[in-house]
């Protein structure tokens, strides 16, 4: 009897033992790895300073406004135009080779590219014409000769982006070239006159190396 009840007294004083508890299959991520992810990664949030910055290029224009937009047109021979939206995908990830562009191709005295954001600056976009975006339109001596709607994918409109500038950037220094050919033919001519014409004037600089030309 005694070691019965020894076995027994051993028996309720040693605890039970513990039953696995199976974990769930499919557990919540913790909050704090939330922040960790790209903003583009989360709904593509275009408001991430980040992402906005990495996307700017002073070779650009931002226009504002309609004032914005005719001085631009007024200063350059050949203007480039992005008409994006702020919510855009495709707009912003095009972007880049646009801006690319823009510091290979611009010239201070001729050629431009410039953005208008259609969703803010929205009388600007209504006077230019836009229906979708992104569009790129060109514009030669103010007026628009060429546009091109990014509807197909990423890929695509790059390329078709690069050989729009391309085939306007060089039909323009080409015809460049032709009027400074001209103007340079149109010189040696006149310095070449038979009739004496090229003559130089009263107090023209003269040196070891001859006189200065002047023309009237």
């Amino acid at each position: 009897m005694f070691l019965l009840g020894a076995m027994a007294a051993a028996a309720f004083m040693t605890p039970p033992a513990r039953i696995p508890t199976l974990a769930p299959r499919h557990t919540a991520a913790p909050a704090s790895t939330t922040a960790s992810v790209p903003p583009r990664c989360r709904n593509w949030n275009l408001r991430a300073p980040s992402l906005r910055s990495s996307m700017r290029s002073t070779a650009v224009v931002p226009l504002q406004s309609e004032t914005d937009l005719d001085s631009a047109l007024g200063a350059k021979r050949l203007v480039f135009v992005e008409l994006y939206g702020s919510r855009c995908r495709k707009c912003f990830s095009v972007m880049g080779k646009f801006n690319l562009l823009a510091e290979q191709h611009t010239q201070p005295e001729t050629v431009a590219f410039t953005q208008i954001a259609c969703d803010k600056v929205t009388n600007v976009a209504e006077r230019v014409g836009v229906r979708k975006v992104p569009t790129f339109q060109v514009y030669l001596d103010g007026e628009k000769v060429d546009e091109l709607v990014g509807l197909e994918a990423v890929p695509v409109v790059t390329k078709k982006i690069r050989q729009l500038v391309k085939e306007w950037v060089d039909l323009v220094s080409a015809e460049q070239r032709r009027v400074q050919a001209s103007e340079a033919q149109r010189v040696i001519d006149e310095y070449n006159a038979p009739d004496g014409s090229a003559q130089p004037k009263e107090g023209a600089d003269c040196g070891p190396e001859g006189c200065e030309i002047v023309w009237d």
